[in-house]
C-alpha cells in the first residue's frame, strides 16, 4: 500500500484505502488522518466524507470525551451533510445523520433527516428497513412512542434479525421491551430478510462504511 501511495502521489484512491484497512483494524487515529489525506486529494469522494464522520465520532467514543461539548459534533454533522449532497442517491450518509442527530438529544432534527428520506425510498430499496429502523427509535426518543411502535412493527416483519441483534447494544429500557413487543407478536416474519445485524455497520451507522 505504501508503494502504491508512492506511485500515485497526488490520488486519494491510496489514502482511501489504507483508511479502511486501518479502521477495520482499529488503528482509528491513523485511519482518521488517511481518510483526510485522501479528501485533501479528492475532495468530491462521498464516501470519504462519511466514513471520516464514522471515525471521528468512534474516536471521541474511544476517550471517553463528552462529544456534546466537543467542537467534534459539528465536525460530524458537516462531514455526513457533505457526503449526503455528494451521495444524492444513497441513503446511508443521511440515515447516518440522523441517528447521530438523536444521540446528541437533537431529536426534532433528527426526525427532520429521517422522515423525509424514509417516505422519499421505494419498498424494497436498498437501506429502507435500516432506515425504518433508526426512525423508528428516533421517534420514540422524541415522544412519538405509538408511532415508533407500529413502524417497529413492520420492521420485524421485514427484518427480524436486526431487531433481534439491536437487543445487545444497550437500548434504553423502554425501547428494548417495545422490540422485544413486537418480535413476540410477529410470528411470521418475511422468510427473505437475510440483513447484516453487525450493530456498527447496520444498527447505529450503516452504510457505505469502509468501503
Amino acid at each position: 500500500m505504501e508503494e502504491q501511495i508512492r506511485a500515485e502521489p497526488t490520488s486519494g484512491l491510496p489514502y482511501m484505502a489504507r483508511g479502511r484497512v486501518l479502521a477495520q483494524t482499529g488503528d482509528t487515529q491513523e485511519a482518521i488522518k488517511a481518510f483526510r489525506d485522501a479528501l485533501a486529494m479528492q475532495p468530491s469522494h462521498g464516501s470519504s466524507y462519511n466514513n471520516l464522520a464514522l471515525l471521528l465520532k468512534r474516536s471521541v467514543n474511544e476517550r471517553l470525551v463528552n462529544l456534546r461539548s466537543s467542537e467534534m459534533v459539528e465536525e460530524v454533522i458537516k462531514h455526513y451533510k457533505t457526503a449526503a449532497a455528494l451521495l444524492p442517491g444513497n441513503p446511508h450518509p443521511s440515515s447516518n445523520l440522523g441517528i447521530f442527530l438523536s444521540t446528541q438529544g437533537r431529536h426534532q432534527e433528527a426526525l427532520d433527516v429521517l422522515e423525509p428520506l424514509f417516505k422519499s425510498m421505494v419498498h424494497g430499496s436498498p437501506g429502507m428497513v435500516e432506515t425504518a429502523y433508526n426512525l423508528a427509535l428516533v421517534r420514540s426518543n422524541s415522544g412519538k412512542v405509538e408511532s415508533g411502535n407500529e413502524l417497529l412493527k413492520w420492521v420485524t416483519h421485514e427484518a427480524p434479525e436486526l431487531c433481534q441483534a439491536s437487543l445487545m447494544l444497550g437500548r434504553s429500557h423502554m425501547q428494548v421491551m417495545c422490540i422485544q413487543s413486537c418480535l413476540n407478536s410477529n410470528p411470521n416474519p418475511n422468510p427473505n430478510s437475510n440483513p447484516n445485524p453487525n450493530p456498527e455497520l447496520n444498527l447505529v451507522d450503516w452504510g457505505e462504511c469502509y468501503r
